[in-house]
């Protein structure tokens, strides 16, 4: 789906580096699979909060327009649960809203002085004692709402709309809701703020990339601000010059980091020092992306004929049909006349739909969880600040030193 080069959504970036809108123009938006599902889910949640749950919490698919195309994406249960969670706590915190939009468009041209500029907020209530402003991410990422450019804008389009202009001590809340990570984020700050980064900040950014645009010989090193937030969406991920330069020193100032560390070089065999590992963590998925989309970068090229030496595009393997519309394909397996055996195959149901059928039943439940299995406990590494409590699992070695460490190679 195509975006301008100014939108809400990509405030993030272009507000940081210069360049990307320059360097980014004439590239098409990548579609994915998580993209397609966080639509889907983003509609779901605007269906259930125009009408009511009840009238959403049966649908198996949903079908929407964009740009004139049609799309569908199944509406799965987990999918369901996460929505459900969002609509329920918008709802519950903008209760005595004497005004709400849901996926309100407000008009941005003037506040970004950029003709036709505009911004799509999931949810807008205004309460006698503060505006809100929500938004649904449907990703694992982890998105603060503090200082968050995209609700910001979202924010000054509704200030001017139900004119707060002259209360500029009037609090605006912004609100993001992360279902996936069991995570709200919130902000409150003041309409004087808020109209401060749109109206000065941001269009004084946006007034010097029009510079640039209309004459990208201008474009300098300055104007480049690759980063691990700037070039996450960036459409120039991969294909960015200034992006491999900045993993490039990030890669070498970290080992040059590493060899200053205490210890001997030669003491290898006891596994890679915990500060080194630090190091090389701390950028690992950053690195991992830019790979990624290196490596499709590559592709792209070889396959329009340019020479990638010692590399050349070839055929892989083709996916597994699938239903492209489900409500059709059933359709025309009637009218074909098959048995519904034939058409349909059945499975029994999962464990956690099982025991949400038979909670009022309490001897169905012991005798169903005697016969399921779960899944070990997943771990994973954050960072010291993240809010999650700490877990130490004991070595199976027990303590050993380096020296018996050693003796098991």
């Amino acid at each position: 789906m195509s975006h301008s080069p100014y939108s809400p959504s990509g405030a993030y970036c272009y507000m940081d580096c210069a360049a990307s809108p320059v360097v980014s123009q004439g590239l098409p938006d990548k579609g994915n699979k998580h993209a397609d599902e966080g639509t889907a889910a983003h509609e779901l949640g605007a269906r259930a909060l125009t009408q009511c749950w009840d009238d959403v919490k049966n649908l198996t698919q949903i079908d929407w327009e964009y740009d004139g195309k049609k799309f569908t994406h199944e509406v799965t249960d987990d999918m369901k649960e996460r929505v459900k969670k969002y609509v329920f706590t918008v709802v519950s915190m903008s209760e005595g809203a004497t005004v709400d939009y849901v996926e309100e468009t407000f008009d941005l041209s003037k506040i970004l002085m950029s003709p036709g500029e505009k911004g799509t907020a999931d949810y807008t209530a205004l309460l006698p004692e503060e505006l809100q402003i929500h938004d649904y991410k449907n990703g694992y990422i982890p998105v603060d709402a503090e200082e968050n450019e995209q609700m910001m804008l979202y924010a000054a389009g509704a200030i001017r709309r139900f004119e707060l202009g002259i209360e500029l001590d009037f609090p605006v809340r912004l609100v993001i809701h992360q279902p996936r990570r069991q995570r709200v984020s919130e902000w409150v700050t003041t309409v004087q703020r808020v109209l401060l980064f749109a109206e000065v900040d941001a269009c004084e950014q946006i007034a010097k990339i029009n510079v640039l645009m209309a004459d990208p010989s201008l474009l300098k090193e300055e104007h480049f601000s690759p980063s691990e937030k700037t070039c996450r969406w960036c459409k120039k991920s991969g294909k960015c010059n200034a992006q491999a330069k900045f993993v490039e020193n990030v890669l070498i100032s970290d080992f040059e980091d590493m060899d200053k560390m205490e210890g001997k070089k030669e003491e290898l065999l006891g596994g890679i020092p915990n500060e080194r590992l630090a190091l090389i963590y701390k950028h690992s998925a950053f690195i991992s992306k830019f790979l990624s989309n290196v490596s499709d970068y590559a592709l792209e090229l070889s396959l329009n004929g340019e020479e990638i030496p010692g590399y050349k595009a070839i055929e892989g393997k083709k996916g597994s049909k699938s239903w492209a519309d489900l409500v059709k394909a059933e359709q025309i397996l009637k009218s074909a006349k098959l048995k519904m055996d034939d058409m349909f195959t059945k499975k029994l149901i999962t464990a956690t739909q099982a025991l949400k059928l038979v909670k009022d039943k309490p001897r169905s439940v012991k005798k169903l969880e005697e016969v399921i299995s779960l899944p070990g406990t997943a771990y994973k590494l954050v960072e010291e600040s993240h809010k999650g409590t700490q877990v130490v699992l004991k070595d199976d070695f027990g303590d050993l030193d380096n020296d018996d460490i050693s003796d098991l190679f």
